[in-house]
């Protein structure tokens, strides 16, 4: 927990009656039915840009039953810099993969974030709404965006995220390679063995390997719609096929 002056803590010099502090607002994840109509929508109407999809099934025992039930991916989108402002899943699908936690079935706001100073920040958070009984969901790093973070639920069951760094995408519009995607707190014999393949540099990561030509333009698609159109070929197959 933060250090604590005649009662409140110091948080970047500032004394709070909380450990942290709420930068901005962060970004929203939505269950959603159809999430094909929410990306034209999203995509096509607000401009927003595709991310990066996560496949909840992927790795899930009960792959092939889950795949019964629609899209299995989540769509993780951008207005800016900021890995994701907005995702999209399926509902029915997200919680039949045991990823819902606690939050009611009428509630269709997956969850909202707010933004943090620093990782301290965020373990001081765990602490504070530990000690306080309020009911948190998870801990850890999320992959894909790279952010640090715990959700907290609130009375009503809406689940809170606080978090903080965000991975950030640049001029080239392209996010992490799925080869970084680890979550930090895990340590498999595998993950081991990368890290000393990359410490040696037998192994190297390459954006310019995910620039596939886009319908849009006869350049990369790192010079065109930058995975903002549906029939863009830097989208996997998975959100073709969906859409």
């Amino acid at each position: 927990m933060a250090r604590k002056i005649n009662g409140r803590f110091d948080v970047g010099g500032v004394l709070l009656a909380q450990p942290f502090k709420i930068r901005r607002l962060g970004h929203f994840g939505l269950n959603v039915p159809d999430p094909a109509a929410c990306l034209d929508f999203y995509c096509e109407g607000l401009g927003f840009r595709i991310s990066d999809p996560l496949d909840v099934a992927e790795h899930h025992p009960k792959r092939d039953e889950l795949k019964k039930l629609g899209d299995t991916n989540m769509y993780f989108l951008r207005h800016g810099t900021d890995h994701h402002s907005v995702v999209l899943c399926n509902g029915k699908i997200y919680n039949a993969a045991g990823r819902g936690g606690d939050v009611p079935a009428d509630v269709t706001v997956n969850q909202m974030t707010w933004q943090v100073a620093s990782l301290a920040e965020v373990s001081n958070a765990v602490d504070w709404f530990n000690a306080r009984d309020v009911r948190i969901s998870r801990v850890g790093r999320d992959m894909p965006g790279s952010n640090w973070h715990c959700y907290p639920y609130d009375p009503e069951g809406h689940r809170n995220e606080i978090y903080y760094g965000m991975e950030q995408i640049g001029w080239t519009g392209l996010p992490k390679p799925r080869a970084m995607h680890e979550r930090g707190f895990r340590r498999s014999r595998n993950t081991r063995k990368w890290r000393r393949a990359a410490a040696r540099g037998s192994i190297s990561i390459r954006a310019s390997a995910t620039r596939r030509k886009c319908p849009r333009s006869t350049t990369s698609t790192a010079f065109c719609c930058r995975g903002r159109s549906r029939s863009c070929a830097t989208v996997p197959s998975a959100f073709s096929a969906a859409t």
